[in-house]
């Protein structure tokens, strides 16, 4: 530096008194803030636009440079950065650089001169002769850029928005353009038109319904949303225009950045009154959840998930395509370190060769999933009626287990079977379940499951095979006849005997259609099954000895996001069970958690009673079920008797809401009342009293009379006769 140069830097340099001083009201530090708003040149020294920007600057009781104050007192003042000022004439500055060391000090000066506080090593005379250099001979494009070294590509960074405010004003207040901000910044041309769009996109966020909820934290959010290839697609964005060409995707993106207002159906006589509603928390919470967001983008099965969960990791666990590129890259994994151990195979010890051993069962297993073999067959087969017009309206058990020509009529659509213990109530059940499922055999292997109380996975075979019972089933469903017929041990050429046990045959019969298939059991292989599998329509059997297994289990949970059943459910356990229920999520390890508003953390929902775990099994079994026909066994089992009559309610809302025949049984006179009482069931409920297995021993009872009768000598169904 010359002598010339060295002379007007110290004409420039000065000392002034904290008094003269006037912090710089637009400051880029704080233009997030929603305090913020521009002013003028002329307004600058107002004394209220001083105490908002001296506000905004020191935070609440001074918290946002306490820092500084901190570092003052222990350090003194130290002029390692320049505070640059500019001239308003009258003896005023106005401060350009150092704005928050300037509130530093003028809050350190009020409480010295005031309160008497310690500066501790900071000596008081800084607050008359405060070191300052001139802000002199440049413009305010020259100043942006300045400050933008500093704070953006410098080592004092400003918050994200910040710096993106102030690289917009530079190009569109300033005129500068893009290759010249960049190198006068050093940044990118990528990371600036980044920028860019990330403001347009906020810009229009604010525009938005929901523009009220935006803060400087979201920045975040939009810079994910623009960095992500799959969310510009979605949202057809273009960069030139810095607008969306899916205007209803973009408005979803927003909607799941931001907390919802729901008016709670309750209430439907008074929704018109302000402030009768909830909020619900924004589905991204998030800017990570972005990238969560971005490969899920285009399943719009997993979408339609999240409109109704407004649940991120329910969404993607519904998700097929991130399943299918789990698959894809679980078998790449498999695929090369399998090669590894092929390579390394003379290594390979006694204990290793047994633990091959049961991964080769384990993939074996997998293959015999993937041919529906541990799934219902409800969620699996081809339905043969997948929107009926009416339901079962008869069955007729011409021969299954112990029943013998057992005729069931005038069938509703909520149909209760009462009787006491071994009665033939859950028989009645399976046969329902049998006829519905048609030829499936998952639906017989579903059977011995309950009967044995065992997995899928457990069974004997060879136990389970002897238990296969044989049946003749017919019915009229949807007004047209259908009939199954099974028998068992039938004499197949099968070319491998190795490990063979049995074969059982399905004839299946539908509006004048025939469909037959055999399953073959063997002992130490997976059952094969030949002939085209068909079902009448879906169906969903509910017990309480043993639950759902668990892949048919997430297939309920998807459908119940899908079509809006869990919100009614969860709403139901909230307003009847635990008001401190807030949601129910399925999450990645499979289970069931819940989020409750007196807990921190989100337990198992086996943690809470077994009747709120039935409630919300029930409950989600009826989107499983949709159009079809779902089966409860013994439905009071677990239910407090105080909460059955809100659980009919529940019943009969669902079986409505997805067209849903329910099959039931009880053994208690209570739960057999509250179905009498409702009622909304009532004029859909047919009641049966089983008398005996035999011939047509069962006595039919509409709901109407039923109710008569229980109010005149408080009739007793299951005995048909008074308590």
């Amino acid at each position: 530096m010359n002598q010339e140069e060295n002379r007007a830097n110290q004409d420039r340099r000065t000392r002034v008194g904290l008094k003269s001083l006037y912090l710089d009201p637009n400051n880029y530090r704080f233009i997030d803030d929603e305090k913020y708003t521009p002013v003028d040149e002329d307004r600058l020294t107002d004394a209220d636009v001083q105490r908002r920007t001296n506000n905004i600057l020191l935070g609440k009781n001074g918290e946002n440079v306490r820092d500084l104050i901190d570092s003052f007192r222990k350090n003194g003042f130290l002029p390692v950065d320049q505070i640059q000022v500019r001239q308003l004439g009258s003896g005023k500055y106005l401060v350009v650089e150092g704005n928050r060391r300037v509130a530093a000090l003028k809050l350190l000066q009020v409480r010295y001169e005031h309160e008497g506080y310690d500066l501790g090593n900071l000596n008081p005379e800084i607050f008359s002769k405060l070191p300052v250099v001139f802000y002199t001979g440049v413009d305010d494009t020259h100043h942006l850029v300045l400050m933008g070294l500093k704070h953006i590509s410098g080592n004092k960074k400003w918050p994200a928005i910040n710096q993106a405010e102030l690289l917009r004003t530079l190009y569109e207040k300033h005129g500068m353009i893009a290759d010249d901000i960049c190198k006068a910044i050093g940044i990118s041309k990528r990371e600036f038109n980044a920028t860019l769009s990330t403001l347009a996109l906020i810009d229009q966020y604010k525009e938005s319904d929901y523009g009220d909820q935006f803060t400087s934290e979201k920045y975040s959010f939009f810079r994910e949303i623009v960095r992500s290839r799959n969310l510009r697609e979605w949202l057809q964005w273009n960069d030139s225009q810095k607008q969306a060409g899916m205007p209803m995707n973009l408005e979803r993106l927003f909607s799941w950045l931001s907390e919802e207002e729901v008016i709670d159906d309750d209430d439907e006589a008074e929704q018109d009154i302000i402030g009768n509603s909830r909020k619900l928390e924004p589905v991204i919470t998030k800017a990570s959840q972005i990238r969560e967001l971005a490969k899920l983008i285009d399943d719009q099965k997993a979408l339609g998930n999240l409109d109704a969960s407004r649940n991120l990791a329910e969404a993607t666990l519904a998700s097929e395509v991130l399943s299918k590129d789990k698959v894809k890259n679980a078998l790449s994994i498999i695929n090369q370190e399998v090669g590894t151990i092929f390579n390394m195979s003379r290594h390979i010890s006694d204990a290793d060769r047994s633990e091959i051993g049961e991964l080769s069962r384990k993939l074996s297993g997998v293959i015999d999933i993937q041919n529906a073999q541990a799934l219902s067959a409800s969620t699996r087969n081809v339905f043969l009626v997948e929107k009926p017009r009416s339901h079962f309206k008869s069955i007729n058990i011409k021969e299954f287990k112990k029943f013998e020509k057992v005729m069931l009529e005038d069938l509703t659509m909520v149909n209760l079977f009462a009787g006491v213990n071994n009665s033939g109530k859950t028989s009645i059940l399976e046969a329902v379940a049998l006829l519905t499922s048609l030829n499936s055999p998952r639906a017989f292997i579903d059977l011995g499951r309950r009967r044995s109380q065992l997995t899928s996975e457990s069974l004997n075979v060879k136990w389970f095979i002897g238990e296969l019972p044989e049946g003749c089933l017919e019915g009229v469903f949807d007004g047209k006849k259908v009939s199954l017929k099974c028998q068992n041990d039938i004499e197949e050429d099968i070319a491998d005997q190795t490990y063979y046990l049995s074969s059982f045959e399905f004839i299946a019969r539908h509006d004048g259609r025939e469909w037959r298939s055999v399953t073959h059991f063997f002992e130490k292989y997976p059952q094969r099954t030949e002939g085209a599998v068909r079902s009448l329509c879906p169906v969903v059997f509910s017990s309480p000895f043993i639950g759902l297994e668990m892949e048919m289990l997430r297939e309920c949970h998807d459908k119940s996001v899908e079509f809006g059943s869990k919100k009614i459910v969860v709403d139901f356990i909230r307003k009847h069970v635990d008001s401190g229920v807030q949601n129910i999520e399925l999450v990645k390890d499979g289970r069931f958690r819940v989020s409750h508003n007196d807990l921190e953390r989100a337990p198992d929902l086996t943690q809470f009673g077994a009747g709120m775990q039935r409630i919300f099994n029930i409950g989600l079994l009826f989107a499983g079920a949709r159009n079809g026909v779902l089966l409860i066994d013994e439905i009071e089992n677990a239910i407090h008797a105080a909460m059955l009559p809100n659980v009919v309610s529940l019943i009969d809302e669902l079986s409505e809401k997805f067209y849903v025949q329910v099959f039931l049984t009880s053994h208690s006179k209570e739960c057999i009342d509250a179905f009498a009482r409702c009622d909304s069931i009532r004029p859909k409920l047919a009641a049966y009293a089983l008398l005996d297995r035999h011939e047509k021993k069962y006595l039919r009872f509409d709901g109407e009379r039923i109710a008569r009768l229980l109010d005149s000598i408080d009739f007793d169904l299951r005995g048909g006769k008074k308590r």
